[in-house]
């Protein structure tokens, strides 16, 4: 197929197109219509909260900016109906940059125009609106445009200008192929443009939640704070019991699974679970309250938890760990003998037994969560673990490798109230949604919250983490005072 082709107004363009003054293919008398003049409208008509007025400062790209409109009352909108938009109107620049132009879409249907603009209204058996506003869209449109405007200081155009000016345009079916691909893609940019602005935004909020108001330091700290106070009201003067031996069977017991179908539980002792449950001790509460919710490595706990005719004060079914928290009394003879037996005996069930004394875990927290954290994950390094085989990761013979670390980072990470703390401060989850994401995140949700310390100290800009320095810019930039253009810039720039 062959074209020819015919110069015009704005060089090249193919013989077949029509031609005709931009007034003959809009709608009769107020095809091309200036804005309200200065007596119909005054600034002081202009509202916070009413219909919009599109000023020259709105006119995008083919598109009406929605930013900082100025509005007026309905009354004055009734008033105005004259020069009321509706959807498929092009609305110029009628002052300054006169190439300015943007195409009214459903959103601003109804909306008013401001006296330093100029409405197109196509006639739509005869041209496309859409194909219309890129035609006007044409560089050299624009700059026919600009070269017939009036004005020695500030450019202008009036209804009779931009009238007669000339437009060409295929068949009306042609023309809407041609708006509806435009049209598509123009839509995609903006929807790109809508996402990195609000990628933007949000990178913007983190930048100065992390390194302005250093929200995972407060929230470790905070952290931190409650977890003393709850040890200080937990605290009670017969618990401080301090100088005695380790309770006997502490670390004992094997894994394994409880042998044979599950006996019914006699209701007595369900009865004196739930009592137990009842009347805990300070120490079971806090222990509790880090237990609960999984929030030790991911393992479930399960408190006064009857197993044959003992009830274990925390028990662990997945990893069969029971956790025994003990008082004074346990110290006497008659007493160990009793969690002697007791533990053999749950042992024999498959069912490790770690025991500690309240005030350790009133005093000593952080280190019995440890205990219980590495007898948690201890059978699970060893089910991971392949032996005698290379890994591509590195991995030695019966090593953990890179993936064992990432796991053990975020396990110890999970287990610590205040990296907990951090790492939903980082993230913007609440505590329990913590627990439910994927791994890969949890791994770098751990390896962020560990780069924030613990404490905030003074410094010559006011509070900055613990570690962190104040420094001049020139210390950590290389800064150039020299001044470039566009032609002496060095290529290295």
């Amino acid at each position: 197929m062959s074209f020819s082709f015919q110069q015009t107004e704005y060089g090249k363009m193919e013989s077949s197109l029509s031609r005709d003054r931009l007034a003959d293919i809009c709608v009769d008398k107020i095809g091309v219509q200036t804005g309200p003049f200065g007596s119909q409208l005054h600034q002081e008509d202009y509202v916070e909260v009413g219909s919009p007025i599109i000023t020259v400062e709105h006119l995008g790209d083919n598109r009406i900016l929605h930013e900082n409109m100025p509005c007026v009352t309905d009354d004055d909108k009734n008033r105005l109906s004259k020069y009321h938009l509706k959807s498929g109107d092009v609305v110029f620049s009628r002052v300054g940059s006169v190439d300015r132009r943007a195409l009214v879409r459903d959103a601003e249907d109804g909306w008013l125009f401001s006296g330093r603009c100029l409405r197109v209204r196509a006639d739509k058996n005869k041209i496309d609106p859409v194909y219309l506003s890129y035609f006007f869209g044409l560089e050299t449109f624009k700059n026919y445009i600009r070269s017939i405007a009036v004005g020695a200081t500030m450019p202008s155009i009036n209804t009779k200008i931009l009238s007669d000016v000339p437009i060409y345009y295929p068949q009306l079916d042609r023309q809407k192929e041609i708006a509806n691909v435009l049209y598509s893609i123009d839509e995609k940019i903006e929807l790109n443009r809508q996402i990195n602005q609000s990628l933007e935004q949000i990178a913007q909020a983190i930048f100065k939640s992390w390194f302005v108001d250093f929200d995972p330091v407060k929230a470790k700290i905070l952290a931190k704070e409650q977890l003393k106070d709850s040890l200080t009201q937990t605290l009670s003067h017969k618990e401080r019991v301090s100088n005695l031996p380790s309770p006997s069977g502490r670390g004992a017991g094997g894994e394994g699974e409880i042998a044979g179908q599950k006996p019914p539980i006699p209701p007595k002792l369900l009865e004196a679970a739930r009592e137990l449950r009842k009347n805990q001790t300070d120490a079971e509460h806090l222990l509790w309250n880090i237990l609960r919710n999984r929030q030790i490595a991911d393992y479930k706990f399960r408190r006064q938890h009857p197993i044959g005719k003992f009830i274990l004060d925390f028990y662990c079914h997945e990893r069969k760990l029971a956790i025994e928290l003990d008082g004074g009394q346990h110290n006497e003879q008659e007493q160990k003998e009793y969690d002697e037996a007791r533990t053999e005996w749950l042992k024999e069930q498959g069912v490790e037994v770690l025991r500690f004394w309240n005030n350790e875990v009133l005093k000593m927290t952080e280190a019995v969560v440890e205990k219980i954290y590495y007898s948690l994950t201890q059978t699970l390094s060893q089910r991971e673990r392949v032996s005698n085989l290379p890994s591509p990761s590195g991995r030695g013979a019966g090593g953990e490798g890179e993936e064992s670390k990432g796991l053990s980072i975020v396990q110890k990470a999970l287990a610590d109230p205040m990296e907990r703390a951090a790492m939903c401060a980082i993230s913007g989850k609440s505590d329990a949604d913590l627990d439910q994401l994927p791994a890969e995140t949890l791994k770098q949700l751990a390896a962020t919250a560990a780069l924030f310390p613990d404490e905030l100290v003074e410094s010559e800009l006011g509070l900055i983490p613990k570690g962190w320095e104040v420094g001049a810019i020139d210390e950590v930039c290389h800064l150039n005072m020299t001044s470039w253009t566009k032609k002496n810039a060095p290529d290295d720039v």
